[in-house]
């Protein structure tokens, strides 16, 4: 059995898969964080125990946070200040006794999109957005996905703006992020009238701007809890695009097909990327 973990901005999930080739997603647990290391491993330990029980062959988690070079911690991390620098990676493998995986979401999301969702055989970028922005660009090499992360939600608007957890000053998912547009209008996303969704989508295409004249590209996929809940709105943020990029043609945007449950085949898929590994 393989335990897959999607710990978000502000919530983690926790399921099992019983295969790898033709994964069907299980039970799903989830909890809302409380940016408490000690207390969110103990559920995700808790859960684990409850769906897996001793029967754990292999467990892949990914978090929103830039990882360190040995893929066992989080080095920096804007909505888990308090997992930071914390075993995660080792804990899990101490209580478990089985391989742990540990990436960034956004790489995890990246590869369930090459191995299951839009982007098999195809070079795209997949761009998280949800509390956060996130991003990774993925080019396939003799058939096998090659992952590069980036931070597009900390790109900057504005040098004077206000201060991201980052330390950054007027980065630019303090204005279409989850928490940036919680921040901004004091309010979420779902409940933004029309005016606000206008200056939201506006940023983000300014975002998506970005990304494409430094990473051309034919197919952008967007994950994260917006962009799933704002399906009706990507026509829109098309039209944007079309007007305002002119350097390069405006690529196709897609919504992830993995929808809400991106991050936990991600997860998954860096298990199957590890196996590969081996296997070369």
């Amino acid at each position: 059995m393989y335990i897959t973990i999607d710990v978000g901005g502000t919530n983690s999930r926790i399921t099992s898969f019983e295969s790898l080739t033709n994964p069907e997603i299980g039970e799903i647990i989830s909890f809302k964080n409380e940016d408490s290391y000690n207390s969110d491993m103990t559920k995700i330990i808790k859960a684990i125990e409850q769906i897996g029980g001793s029967g754990v062959d292999k467990i892949g988690i990914c978090v929103p946070a830039v990882i360190d070079k040995k893929k066992e911690k989080i080095i920096s991390c804007s909505n888990l200040m308090d997992w930071i620098n914390k075993p995660i990676r080792n804990d899990l493998i101490q209580r478990f006794n089985c391989p742990v995986f540990l990436e960034n979401d956004a790489v995890a999301s990246a590869l369930a999109e090459a191995y299951f969702g839009y982007g098999k055989r195809k070079d795209f970028i997949l761009v998280i957005w949800g509390t956060g922005i996130g991003g990774t660009a993925v080019k396939f090499f003799k058939g096998n996905p090659l992952v590069e992360p980036f931070e597009p939600g900390h790109h900057i608007l504005d040098f004077d703006g206000p201060e991201c957890t980052c330390g950054q000053k007027g980065c630019i998912q303090l204005s279409c992020g989850g928490s940036g547009i919680q921040y901004t209008f004091k309010k979420t996303a779902e409940n933004l009238n029309e005016k606000e969704w206008t200056l939201v989508l506006r940023d983000f295409a300014h975002c998506l701007m970005n990304i494409i004249m430094m990473r051309p590209t034919n197919l952008i996929i967007l994950g994260g809890g917006i962009a799933i809940n704002q399906f009706s709105r990507i026509n829109k943020l098309k039209k944007i695009l079309e007007e305002k990029l002119t350097v390069y043609p405006v690529p196709e945007i897609k919504i992830s097909k993995l929808r809400e449950n991106l991050g936990l085949f991600g997860s998954l898929a860096l298990i199957n990327l590890n196996i590969e590994k081996k296997h070369v």
